[in-house]
């Protein structure tokens, strides 16, 4: 699923799942696992999130805290 969203401010943020890469290669694939083992991290600089991505952020949060 991708999902483009643009921001009150302007700024355009693009979510999307692994399946909307189609085929990737071993290493792009063993890249992204170890990307997702990385904690979550704001910028300062990072536009304002959505309530409906402040949500999902905070329900992933709180799953790999559960995990861990």
């Amino acid at each position: 699923m991708k999902e483009t969203i643009v921001t009150r401010d302007g700024h355009t943020i693009t979510r999307m799942d692994l399946s909307d890469l189609g085929p990737i290669t071993q290493m792009e694939r063993d890249m992204i696992q170890e990307a997702a083992k990385r904690p979550v991290v704001y910028d300062e600089d990072c536009p304002p999130l959505t309530p409906a991505m402040l949500e999902q952020a905070e329900k992933l949060i709180a799953a790999r805290a559960r995990r861990a």
